[in-house]
C-alpha cells in the first residue's frame, strides 16, 4: 500500500474501528516500514481522535430527533419519487439496456436510405387502387381532388 492510501485508512476505517483484517495487516506492517505514516497516525490520534473520543456525549431531545427523521423522510421521499421514473437505469440492467438504445440509434442514423428507383406504372395503379380504391387510370384528375389550391395549380 502507499502512503496515499494509509492515510485513507487511518482517516475512515481505523479510526471508527471498524477495518477489514486484510486492510489492517497491510497498514501495521506499512507502519512499521514507514516512519512517516507512522508520525502522522500520533499526531492523527493524539490531536483529533482521542480527544474525541473522552467528550461526554451530547443527548439530543427527542422533539429534535423527531423533527429530523421526519425531514430526513420527507426528502428521500421526494427524491425517490422524482427518480422512480428511472428506476430501469440501475444495475447493470440498465446500462446493457441504455447500450442497446444508443447502439440501434447509430445504426439508424448511419444506415443509408434505400432510394426506389423505376417505379412501373403497375405499381402505382396497385398502390392507387389499394388507397383509394380505383384505378388512376381509368379516372380523371377529379376522382383524386382534395380541392386544395396547390393541387388546383399544379393541375
Amino acid at each position: 500500500m502507499n502512503c496515499k492510501k494509509i492515510k485513507e485508512l487511518l482517516l475512515t476505517d481505523y479510526a471508527d474501528g471498524c477495518i477489514k483484517a486484510n486492510d489492517s495487516a497491510d497498514l501495521n506492517e506499512h507502519l512499521l516500514a514507514c516512519a512517516q505514516c507512522n508520525a502522522y497516525k500520533e499526531k492523527l490520534f493524539s490531536n483529533v481522535i482521542n480527544p474525541l473520543r473522552v467528550q461526554a456525549r451530547v443527548q439530543v431531545p427527542s422533539y429534535l430527533q423527531a423533527k429530523v427523521r421526519s425531514a430526513v423522510y420527507v426528502e428521500s421521499s421526494k427524491r425517490h419519487s422524482v427518480f422512480s421514473v428511472f428506476s430501469f437505469l440501475r444495475g447493470w440492467r440498465g446500462v446493457a439496456s441504455m447500450c442497446g438504445l444508443f447502439m440501434i440509434a447509430l445504426i439508424l442514423m448511419y444506415t443509408p436510405n434505400k432510394k426506389v428507383e423505376n417505379i412501373s406504372d403497375e405499381h402505382i395503379n396497385y398502390l392507387t387502387e389499394t388507397i383509394y380504391g380505383e384505378s388512376l387510370q381509368a379516372n380523371t384528375s377529379e376522382s383524386l381532388n382534395f380541392g386544395t389550391a396547390v393541387e388546383t395549380y399544379l393541375l
